[in-house]
């Protein structure tokens, strides 16, 4: 998500991509349970990532042919692929005799061990490490990222410096579905021990919104407030079963120090 904001190209499709890529990241799992193991598991990132691809693909291309907004585009995308899905896992991928809506586990190779046996903290914690320094590499270190970055803080501008609509929608709309793409299979290989199981990932596209504009679309400010996300978001789980207050607290709550972030408030209180 902060790449795409940074460019000021809005993808609401994120709930959706991560959904289609954790589900065809498994089910090419199931399709080769005995090839090598790191083979197979760079296969089935790459599947998660094209779809998710893909999915931010349709957007782009109907802004740029048609203008039509890719926020409406984006986040219709989404709730088209959602049941769509949950279609397939319902009926044809359902695992036989399984009491929920999931698919059939994948090779017990392919699953991401756990960090910390403790918790669901995996392997692919160390894969998101490493795409925030490639993702801030690619955003301030590279021409590509230079001309996204330029785009999205002055659109006429960059137009009169050469700097194409075109490949900015593009690029910012593939990496962006692509990342979400991947995030879903990585969270079906580690939290849900190589499987896809209906609503296991609902919310992630959100939060992930959330979390980039708390972050202020920095890749490096993503890391502290994704913890900050979930801190309050368990927080405010927690509270509400053991304390007695009622969730629409919670969130109240949560809106406001999200508000307070965001609007940078905090600062211009710390100046005043």
């Amino acid at each position: 998500m902060s790449i795409s904001f940074q460019t000021k190209v809005w993808n609401l499709a994120g709930e959706g991509q991560v959904y289609l890529g954790a589900f065809m990241g498994i089910v090419l799992g199931l399709q080769i349970p005995n090839w090598p193991p790191v083979i197979a598991v760079i296969a089935i990132l790459v599947m998660g990532f094209i779809v998710g691809s893909v999915l931010g693909l349709l957007p782009a291309a109907l802004r740029l042919r048609w203008g039509v907004n890719e926020l409406i585009t984006s986040y219709m995308a989404s709730l088209i692929i959602l049941p769509v899905v949950n279609y397939f896992l319902a009926g044809p991928m359902k695992m036989p005799g399984a009491g929920i809506n999931t698919t059939g586990y994948v090779n017990k190779a392919f699953v991401f061990p756990k960090i910390l046996p403790s918790c669901d903290l995996h392997l692919g914690f160390a894969l998101a490490l490493v795409l925030v320094l490639m993702t801030y590499y690619f955003l301030y270190r590279t021409a590509t990222g230079y001309s996204l970055r330029i785009y999205g803080f002055n659109e006429e501008f960059a137009r009169y410096g050469g700097i194409g609509e075109a490949k900015c929608v593009l690029v910012a709309m593939i990496a962006s579905g692509g990342l979400c793409g991947l995030a879903g299979i990585t969270s079906s290989l580690g939290v849900f021990h190589g499987r896809m199981v209906e609503f296991s990932t609902y919310s992630m596209g959100w939060n992930g919104i959330a979390v980039a504009l708390i972050a202020r679309n920095n890749p490096f400010g993503v890391i502290p407030a994704a913890f900050l996300f979930a801190y309050i978001l368990t927080g405010a789980n927690l509270s509400g079963l053991l304390a007695d207050i009622p969730p629409e607290v919670a969130q109240v709550v949560s809106a406001v120090i999200y508000y307070l972030i965001t609007a940078q408030a905090l600062w211009r209180i710390k100046l005043s």
